[in-house]
């Protein structure tokens, strides 16, 4: 996979690089993974060791929403979201979630792009809870 390298001391400059392995497993304290780039050097800017922000080119399903992940409510039999009606009344739908991005979440289906989603919702809500919006 071609991958940007950028380096905060050089700004406006880009790396183009590929990635050569990764760790294969997912560190579940951090959330992050081991990736080994090799990035072409020939001008010697970049040093080892140096911090880089690197851009991947994440394939994402164009149907699905993005939501921030403050939205979700994790319950025994999933995930679900709750979301206002017309009458106030709260209605928890059931979602498919896709790719965490870290501070949203991509909604493969449950939640249409029109609905109102309740933002930090407490544990203890539940269908048909009246809510009053502000």
């Amino acid at each position: 996979m071609r991958v940007t390298v950028n380096l905060a001391e050089h700004q406006g400059e880009e790396y183009q690089g590929t990635i050569a392995r990764t760790a294969r497993a997912i560190d579940t304290g951090t959330r992050t993974m081991q990736v080994e780039i090799r990035v072409p050097n020939p001008k010697e800017a970049l040093i080892a060791g140096a911090y880089v922000q690197v851009n991947l080119p994440i394939k994402q399903d164009g149907t699905a929403l993005l939501v921030p992940t403050n939205v979700l409510l994790f319950r025994p039999d999933g995930p679900r979201v709750a979301i206002v009606d017309a009458q106030g009344r709260v209605r928890l739908s059931t979602v498919k979630l896709g790719t965490d991005f870290g501070s949203t979440v991509a909604v493969k289906s449950g939640l249409q792009a029109d609905d109102r989603v309740i933002l930090n919702p407490a544990d203890s809500l539940a269908d048909g809870d009246v809510v009053s919006l502000r």
